[in-house]
């Protein structure tokens, strides 16, 4: 089965518009309701160019009509009343442009890094994360003013409304999978945790055989996984359901390399469409009639067209980093960054499948009332292949779906009414085996704009972002380098690394800025740059077979083009005694913690006797945890702790100066 191949694919649209117009207010449907890359408002399609600072418009005949500079990282867009409303994440502000010239009517500070921005049908209310501040503003757009501010940790990103517009769902980055509800009538907070998984859910009355180390069966046998949230979230149209993008990791089971003999296949392993070290799901929550949330369920995102995938490579299971739902409230598409795929996941289940029935892997079963083995669920699915590469952005207009594939700064249509063929077209044999038909996106707009990357920049993005490159990873293990460094920058997860006879604990250190500098790289190794670490980590624990010396420092000049994140504005009086106090001699932060990088590049036993190098600390108030075994929440943890004198002496300092002293390192 294919889609259409015509090149006018906005020509649908003009049909689909002119139908909308006459459907009694679904032309709006969810207008602003859910920040993206994409927004579309009338007539048109608005997409963000985050590196070169602008926001294109797509016409109705598929031309880019008009594009406005607005520099500072554009990152969301929502779209409501003939305005668009822009996060601009490097200056800290949100951009409000009349759709009709793309004029700039305000510009509005907000704070450190802000990313979501969801509005209300009448435009008179925006709602932005400020991700850095750890907060949600409700602005009043006439103005700017902020009428209210809601307390949100963990770097709050990512932004929902229901269709009632009563509450406003959050995802954290940091946050373990926990979501937010926040009652936009009284300001209370609700949270919610993704539901848990792992070895402990496996079902009384399913026999499964797992494989056997000692026969040599394969050896990773997953436990429990810790979840994140990695994207863009949407409530359906009917307000039944809020669905979030979330990666599962096994973080517990120790890493090693791909070709140790006591197993553990690395980071990625040959995990095919089964459950395994990093696990793609869309975790749908389950609303009530005022839109308090209810029971998560995982489902599953894993796929692999045609028969015998567990030795294909053919197989797409990145990190999911975007969803949106379409008009029916049944259906969701989930773009799937690292692979250049969208997977369209039904939330009915299977036809004709019975209770905890085994599919053909028995890591993942259908079940409707009950979590499956290891507390996923599986869902019909079908696969579409982009075009482009990046999709991260998703939209309907009409019974088009549109698919921003952000790396070629281009949009795409997939016709919604083929996609939903190809998930009810799965074909079954005698053992319940699926097999997902395969769609190919068609009919890219034409480039929004023109890269201002270099070319060895944008190559070592690709290559960092690519989970589907066998030279960088082995293809059936959905892992990328941006799958823990999130945006370039860290995942704030702690892995289990096998060290001879032993195990470590390491969490996984920030990318962003000059990393070079800050040699050595890594926690425990004398790795002395980026290109060095790309190699030994994509060829020992990722199982590529090896980028070559061009695209390792393809990579390294990606890395090291990245910023340091911004920060919010802070009591200087403050910050210049917290820096008096961190160079104190009996203090003694400066003596490891030295010069214009803040680290002497040399390594010393801190915990256990454990030796770790002396990490930099520019840009440390991003990246919690700390330490390098994530065992501190925060930097005043850290402060408390070093009371001890095991890592510096704060056992002198009294509360304030420890205010002074922390503010000074938030400042870094």
């Amino acid at each position: 089965m294919t889609v259409r191949t015509d090149r006018s694919w906005m020509s649908a649209l003009m049909v689909s518009v002119a139908l909308l117009a006459g459907c009694g207010g679904q032309k709006d449907l969810n207008a602003g309701h859910a920040s993206s890359t994409l927004a579309q408002y009338g007539d048109d399609v608005y997409a963000v160019n985050v590196d070169e600072g602008t926001v294109s418009r797509v016409a109705r005949d598929g031309t880019v009509t008009t594009s406005a500079r607005l520099g500072g990282e554009p990152t969301r867009i929502a779209a409501t009343k003939d305005r668009l409303f822009v996060t601009l994440r490097a200056d800290g502000e949100l951009a409000v442009l009349n759709t009709r010239d793309l004029s700039v009517e305000r510009r509005i500070p907000v704070g450190a890094e802000p990313y979501g921005v969801v509005t209300n049908s009448s435009g008179t209310r925006a709602y932005v994360a400020v991700s850095l501040e750890d907060k949600v503003l409700e602005l009043q757009t006439s103005d700017g003013q902020i009428l209210r501010e809601f307390a949100i940790p963990h770097e709050p990103k990512w932004l929902a409304l229901n269709p009632t517009e009563t509450r406003l769902y959050v995802a954290a980055q940091r946050s373990g999978g926990e979501v937010s509800s926040i009652d936009l009538e009284s300001g209370t907070i609700q949270t919610q945790s993704a539901p848990p998984t792992g070895g402990d859910h496996i079902p009384n009355d399913v026999d499964i055989d797992l494989p056997d180390p000692a026969e040599g069966g394969g050896t990773f046998v997953p436990g429990t996984f810790t979840p994140r949230s990695t994207g863009d979230i949407v409530v359906s149209p009917d307000g039944s359901t809020l669905a979030v993008p979330t990666l599962y990791v096994d973080n517990i089971t120790p890493v090693t390399t791909v070709d140790d003999p006591q197993g553990g296949g690395g980071y990625g392993g040959d995990n095919g469409v089964s459950v395994g070290r990093v696990n793609p799901a869309l975790v749908t929550f389950l609303l009530n009639e005022v839109g308090d949330l209810g029971e998560g369920i995982p489902l599953f995102l894993g796929v692999a067209p045609g028969r015998g995938v567990m030795s294909s490579r053919d197989v797409f299971r990145s990190y999911p980093n975007a969803v949106v739902s379409d008009p029916d409230s049944r259906y969701f598409a989930v773009s799937m960054e690292g692979s250049d795929a969208v997977i369209v996941v039904d939330t009915e289940p299977y036809p004709g499948q019975g209770r905890r029935q085994p599919r053909r892997n028995p890591t993942v079963i259908n079940d409707i009332r009950a979590p499956s083995l290891f507390g996923f669920w599986e869902r019909p699915t079908s696969l579409v292949v982009t075009e482009g590469s990046g999709p991260r952005g998703l939209a309907f207009v009409g019974n088009d779906l549109l698919v921003h594939t952000f790396l070629d700064r281009r949009v795409e249509r997939v016709g919604w009414d083929e996609a939903l063929a190809a998930n009810s077209q799965e074909s079954y044999d005698k053992e319940g085996i699926s097999a997902p038909l395969r769609l190919r996106a068609a009919s890219k707009v034409e480039e929004l704009t023109k890269s201002a990357l270099s070319p060895e920049v944008d190559r070592g993005r690709r290559l960092f972002l690519s989970a589907r490159n066998p030279d960088m990873s082995v293809a059936t293990g959905g892992i990328s380098c941006a799958t823990c460094h999130t945006d370039g920058r860290d995942d704030s997860v702690t892995w289990t690394f096998r060290e001879g006879d032993g195990e470590v604990h390491l969490q996984t250190p920030s990318l962003a800025g000059p990393v070079n500098d800050t040699a050595p790289l890594t926690w425990r190794s004398p790795v002395e740059t980026v290109a060095d670490e790309a190699l030994l980590t994509s060829t020992l624990r990722m199982g590529g077979r090896g980028a070559s010396a061009d695209d390792l420092l393809a990579i390294e000049a990606f890395v090291v083009n990245s910023r340091l994140p911004a920060l919010p504005g802070q009591d200087q009086d403050m910050i210049a005694e917290g820096r008096a106090l961190f160079e104190r001699d009996d203090v003694k932060c400066a003596s490891c913690h030295a010069g214009e990088t803040l680290t002497d590049g040399k390594h010393y036993p801190i915990v256990d006797d454990l030796e770790a190098n002396t990490p930099g600390l520019r840009g440390i108030a991003a990246t919690a945890p700390y330490l390098h075994d994530g065992s501190m929440k925060n930097l005043r943890d850290v402060l408390v702790w070093a009371r001890s004198g095991e890592m510096g002496d704060t056992s002198m300092l009294d509360d304030r100066q420890l205010d002074a002293l922390e503010m000074y390192l938030r400042s870094l």
